[in-house]
């Protein structure tokens, strides 16, 4: 009898161990999906010009994630863009140059960083006097 009611023991234990088990694996596939829907918000946050809570959101986005890195490149566009706008071409730079080849406003972050070169170019040309020099003809003797 003592064996009995050690196996039933054994049972309820290991009834409580895959109940806990199966509890923990919903709760990380839980956890996973609502944080997919991070970057999902943040880019349709974004496409409505929402850039403080598309940040926002895109910050929410933990480092182990999937869409970590392009998350992280969408930050810098938005801050990029917000000092282009803010003429803080400096601060501007340093973020639009953080924009990832494979993010899909790695082209417009480019055209900015090209604007913000030409700018810097031309401040430092030179801006020199011309000089005309005219020919007078002279009529013939």
């Amino acid at each position: 009898m003592n064996s009995i009611s050690e196996l039933n023991i054994c049972k309820r234990i290991s009834a409580k161990i895959y109940g806990a088990a199966v509890f923990i694996t919903f709760l990380v596939l839980f956890a996973g999906c609502s944080s997919t829907g991070h970057y999902e918000k943040a880019m349709e946050l974004l496409k409505d010009r929402q850039y403080p809570e598309a940040i926002s959101e895109f910050q929410k986005i933990d480092a182990g994630e999937k869409d970590f890195r392009l998350a992280q490149s969408k930050i810098a566009y938005i801050q990029g863009l917000q000092a282009f706008n803010d003429s803080l071409f400096s601060a501007a730079e340093i973020q639009l140059a953080r924009v990832t080849g494979d993010d899909e406003f790695y082209h417009e972050s480019q055209l900015m960083l090209d604007k913000i070169t030409k700018r810097k170019n031309d401040l430092y040309i030179p801006k020199t006097d011309t000089l005309v020099i005219r020919e007078e003809e002279q009529g013939s003797k």
